[in-house]
């Protein structure tokens, strides 16, 4: 028999839920913590679709990257998703900072689906690693590097800063981690991988000479789930482990 609080355990053991940031809120947000689990939906986003989801599938617990709580409530009516959650018996377990500062975390996980080489983590969780150049001719450009990371993470579309130098050191932080460009710099890297970055970061990195490839903050972040996925139903035989179908990348292209 397996219940929340084992698998809350679990994961602490290797992203601990002390290490994330002051501004966060993670843990087991909305539910029991002794509650008996059989099945688990797995997905970057609480939303009203993904609750209905788990509850289709009979689940008694959703994992999520970002935290279904995450500023003090002053009122819970009956629209909000903890409530929603409460009304249903669903457990929430969020592991948001925690996951990325990880040694198994978001970023390292984005570095692999890049296919990195000689892979380093720091302690504000940005990983830095080689790339192999997948093209048989020419240098590995900005624009040509965007478009690979375009197709390694099937993005609809990236946003890149079309710098004129060849890329070889690549440094990533999924989600909003633009303010992250100088230790890039600073840790030899050609291009920055990022899920979010304002203008004057943007500005900062042509200054730096920096390539800035953009793949939004959903496909940065989401690499992460299968990755858990597959490391809880090792530990947990005995109980389901399922991707949420339920897609919250609500940015589109024209």
């Amino acid at each position: 028999m397996t219940t929340v609080n084992d698998i809350y355990h679990f994961i602490d053991s290797f992203a601990p839920f002390d290490t994330a940031l002051d501004f966060d809120n993670v843990g087991i947000l909305v539910g029991d913590k002794d509650a008996v689990v059989r099945k688990v939906l797995l997905s970057l986003d609480v939303t009203e679709k993904v609750i209905a989801e788990a509850k289709r599938m009979d689940a008694q617990l959703i994992i999520t990257h970002h935290p279904v709580i995450f500023r003090a409530m002053k009122s819970l009516d009956s629209h909000s998703l903890p409530y929603m959650l409460a009304q249903r018996n669903l457990t929430v377990i969020s592991a948001h900072t925690n996951l990325d500062l990880s040694g198994e975390g978001v970023n390292i996980c984005l570095a692999q689906a890049l296919r990195l080489t000689n892979v380093t983590l720091t302690k504000e969780g940005i990983a830095v690693g080689d790339i192999k150049n997948p093209y048989t001719f020419g240098n590995f450009s900005a624009r040509r590097f965007a478009v690979y990371v375009k197709e390694r993470l099937g993005c609809k579309g990236v946003r890149y800063t079309d710098i004129a130098q060849s890329v070889r050191r690549v440094a990533v932080g999924g989600g909003a981690c633009g303010e992250y460009i100088y230790l890039a710099k600073e840790l030899g890297a050609d291009a920055f991988v990022t899920g979010e970055i304002k203008h004057n970061f943007i500005v900062e990195s042509h200054a730096l000479n920096l390539v800035v490839v953009d793949a939004g903050h959903y496909k940065t972040e989401d690499v992460v789930m299968d990755y858990l996925k597959q490391k809880l139903k090792k530990a947990f035989d005995n109980v389901t482990f399922v991707k949420s179908q339920t897609f919250t990348d609500y940015i589109d292209y024209v």
